[in-house]
Parts: structure tokens; sequence; C-alpha cells
């Protein structure tokens, strides 16, 4: 008697033990990928952290010692911006997503502040360039600013549920 032999991968299905085995795998993959991500990405605010107490030190030991060696606004806002960098971090570990209002803010905030406080730094052009996308992102963000709040939420709480679930 001759055994007819089925191939699995001519009719296209595979045996149940075997989705099972690839379903693990992709779960123990996924779960690796994020606890990679989450090393990196609190590595990154650690560093920021570490950044933004050297700063903030520098901007002190300026202002005792030398205060005219330092922009104490220019400091205070770049400060400010590493703030709302910290900010999506934090949300991003939190959801598994990048809130789009921390977002848009650092957006605005970022090319302002070169804008206003190092323009000898910049081309015309880009200050110009710079100019607009702050302008651009600014009325967006003040025109939907009540739905891209609701988005968050929903998004933060929605996300926070399937994040700790898988």
């Amino acid at each position: 008697m001759q055994a007819i032999h089925t191939n699995h991968h001519a009719q296209g299905t595979l045996p149940t033990e075997r989705k099972g085995a690839i379903a693990r795998l992709n779960h123990i993959l996924i779960a690796c990928v994020r606890a990679f991500i989450h090393v990196l990405i609190f590595g990154v605010i650690i560093a920021l952290l570490i950044f933004m107490a050297t700063e903030v030190r520098d901007i002190l030991e300026a202002s005792v010692f030398d205060p005219q060696a330092r922009n104490f606004l220019h400091d205070t806002a770049f400060v400010l911006v590493f703030i709302k960098a910290l900010k999506i971090l934090i949300s991003y570990l939190e959801t598994g997503r990048i809130a789009i209002r921390y977002l848009i803010e650092i957006v605005i905030i970022a090319p302002a502040i070169e804008i206003v406080f190092a323009p000898e730094k910049l081309s015309t052009p880009l200050l110009v360039i710079f100019a607009l996308f702050s302008i651009v992102h600014l009325v967006i963000y003040l025109l939907l600013y009540d739905r891209i709040i609701a988005v968050d939420r929903n998004s933060h709480a929605e996300s926070k549920e399937q994040y700790k679930m898988a």
C-alpha cells in the first residue's frame, strides 16, 4: 500500500501545531523588539536628562560668574524643547504611540527659538522656511486644537490598553 503524502504547503494550509509555533515565535519576536525599543528610549531619556542637567548647571554657573557669556533666554527656550522631547518619549513608553500634541508643539517651538534667538546662525532663506513652517503648524494647532486633544486622549487610552495586553 502506498501512503498518500499531502503537501500542506501546496494546499496553502499549515498544521495547527505549526501555526501555534509561528504565532508564539511572532509574539516572542514582537516582545523582544518592544523591549529593545524601551531600553533604547530609556537610554535616550537618561541621556537627555544628563544633557539638560549639564546645560542647567552651565546656565546657572554662567549667570553667576559671567552673565554676558550666555544668552539666558535662548538657553531657557532650548531646555524647553528638550522637555517637550522628554514628554514625547515618555508618552511613547506609556502607550507605544507618539502624542500628536507634543509633536506639533515641538515642531512649532524649535524653529521659532532659532529664529528669535539665533538668526545670525541661519541664512535668510532658511529663516523664511523656519518661519513659514512654524506659522503653518501654529495655525493648524490653533484651528484643530480641540480635535488634536480629543484624538490624543482617545488614542492614549486605547493604545495604553492594547499595549498592556500585548
